[in-house]
């Protein structure tokens, strides 16, 4: 979903000229608000077979990562980039993301902390 809604947004700003697309970056918008609570709801549950010390963590490296993400989004466009380009480049990132929690999943299946 996060994909999809990077990509969107990345079409939703090439053209200010069709104002069907304020609502395609607007349908975006919802899916990138939808897959961002699903993804951390889902995360915070499948925390619960860890140590308390690392939900800790958890909580504050989503909090940095606002941090992050709007410092980059912000760096990217005085480099000179597109907002678009931007929105395309940062679409990789959702797949990064499934990747890392696969990961963490078989390392939970296969080493159960209880």
């Amino acid at each position: 979903i996060m994909a999809i809604a990077f990509i969107m947004a990345g079409i939703s700003v090439s053209s200010n000229l069709d104002p069907n697309y304020y609502y395609l970056a607007l349908l975006a918008a919802c899916l990138f608000g939808i897959s961002t609570a699903l993804s951390e709801t889902t995360f915070l549950g499948f925390c619960k077979g860890y140590p308390s010390k690392y939900v800790g963590m958890f909580t504050s490296g989503t909090g940095f990562s606002g941090i992050l993400g709007s410092g980059l989004l912000i760096a990217l466009k005085m480099q000179g980039l597109a907002i678009s380009q931007i929105f395309y480049a940062f679409t990789p990132c959702a797949i990064g993301y499934l990747l890392c929690f696969s990961y963490l999943n078989w390392v939970k299946e296969s080493h159960p902390c209880y």
